[in-house]
């Protein structure tokens, strides 16, 4: 009688902890939106780029995996099944920024080639371009 009644409390545990993983997975908040999130440093296209080009090492302390704002001018604008990507470069620059932005974006398909515009997401580094992603424009 005792062995019945510890596989049954066991098997109720089981299931409630079962019940409890699947809950927490369904319901589990997503990513944290760059919108609620505070920019570390704003700078220009042209400052961030530099910043990288000059010091790789410097800048990914200051600047990889935060949340940073920067102004530039539109270079290109492209779309994929992902979302958006806007290429910020001024005409003196070598490279540029390249910023990824979800299809839910709001406003990006007013910018054009040539728009001077401010974005704010998170930097993934430099990689002959400097990449962020998670990006939304700021008004």
């Amino acid at each position: 009688m005792k062995i019945k009644y510890w596989l049954i409390i066991t098997a109720v545990l089981i299931i409630a902890v079962g019940i409890f993983t699947l809950y927490k997975y369904i319901f589990r908040e997503a990513d944290s939106s760059v919108v609620s999130l505070e920019s570390t440093a704003t700078l220009t296209s042209s400052e961030l780029l530099s910043s990288y080009e000059t010091d790789e090492v410097n800048a990914n302390s200051l600047y990889l995996d935060k949340v940073i704002s920067v102004k530039g001018k539109v270079d290109k604008v492209s779309e994929d099944s992902a979302g958006y990507s806007v290429y910020l470069k001024e005409p003196d620059d070598l490279a540029g920024i390249i910023c990824s932005f979800d299809k839910t974006s709001e406003g990006i398909s007013a910018v054009h080639p040539g728009d001077t515009i401010l974005v704010k997401g998170i930097c993934n580094g430099y990689l002959l371009d400097v990449v962020l992603n998670k990006c939304i424009l700021i008004n």
